[in-house]
């Protein structure tokens, strides 16, 4: 193993190994309730802007992925249908959309959506 400044460098067949659970369970990353089940810490923008695609593991990918990754999508996209049938939902007057672009263009999490029941 060398390092070259904040590089890593590993021979060709280095098995890598990474510790998905303290990953998941870091209060540098999630705070002191890290432990806990916390669905309120999603709605917290300073910690959303630390959340990335290497301290955020839920399912994984390939041969060794979650097999509940697909049950777990198709239940959101049932969730998400069944909210858009059941509820209205329109733009905040005045809100601006903010828009970033990397690889692939992504909005805020933060949308000014105001969301009412059919009445």
């Amino acid at each position: 193993m060398n390092f070259l400044g904040n590089i890593l460098f590993q021979r060709h067949g280095t098995e890598i190994h990474v510790g998905i659970l303290a990953v998941q369970k870091s209060a540098e990353i999630w705070g002191p309730t890290a432990e806990e089940f916390d669905p309120k810490r999603w709605l917290d923008s300073a910690l959303i802007k630390k959340i990335n695609n290497y301290n955020y593991l839920p399912f994984l990918n390939g041969a060794r992925g979650c097999i509940g990754n697909k049950v777990a999508s198709a239940e959101v996209k049932i969730m998400l249908a069944m909210l858009i049938m059941n509820f209205v939902f329109k733009p905040i007057e005045g809100f601006q959309i903010k828009r970033r672009a990397l690889f692939t263009p992504k909005v805020d999490p933060y949308l000014g959506l105001g969301v009412s029941s059919y009445s």
